[in-house]
């Protein structure tokens, strides 16, 4: 059975080109990601030595942020199947 976490993950993955600012700090939260700051439109989250910036100019992320995000997210998947 899929997760709502899991449900968003594959959501995002799909079209990474719509993904919302909000789909993607929540699927960084569900992911263990804590907001360190914000300067201006910029957003900097963290877990551990993880550092992630994302910046916000209207609803819809550009698909680059979108892709590292993702690549944050898969690496601690990765981490968390290790343990």
């Amino acid at each position: 059975m899929m997760t709502q976490r899991d449900k968003l993950l594959a959501k995002i993955q799909k079209n990474t080109k719509n993904a919302s600012f909000q789909e993607v700090e929540t699927l960084l939260r569900q992911h263990g990601f804590i907001l360190d700051r914000v300067r201006g439109s910029h957003h900097r989250y963290r877990r551990g030595t993880l550092q992630l910036t994302i910046a916000r100019h209207g609803a819809r992320l550009s698909e680059y942020e979108v892709r590292l995000a993702l690549d944050a997210v898969r690496q601690v998947r990765a981490e968390e199947d290790l343990d």
